[in-house]
């Protein structure tokens, strides 16, 4: 009768570290989702500023019309 050899095949051994390497691989990369997912959360979290127009980026008739520089920020805010 053979004997139950386990670990006796290099090419098993082969397969068992390269297994323990991708369980490592695949908890980082779960750690990683994590961190990410927290951070895309405390992201959401936060009201969003949008930055007023500066003149640079108004039209030339808004820049010579006063009353239409108020309407532009007001829309703004």
């Amino acid at each position: 009768m053979k004997k139950h050899r386990r670990n006796d095949d290099p090419s098993l051994r082969e397969l068992v570290l390269e297994l323990e390497e991708l369980r490592k691989t695949v908890e980082e990369l779960r750690q990683a989702v994590e961190r990410l997912e927290a951070a895309l959360h405390g992201l959401q979290r936060q009201p969003l500023t949008p930055h007023p127009a500066t003149n640079e980026e108004l039209p030339d008739f808004v820049k010579d019309n006063p009353w239409l520089q108020v309407l532009h920020k007001k829309r703004d805010t």
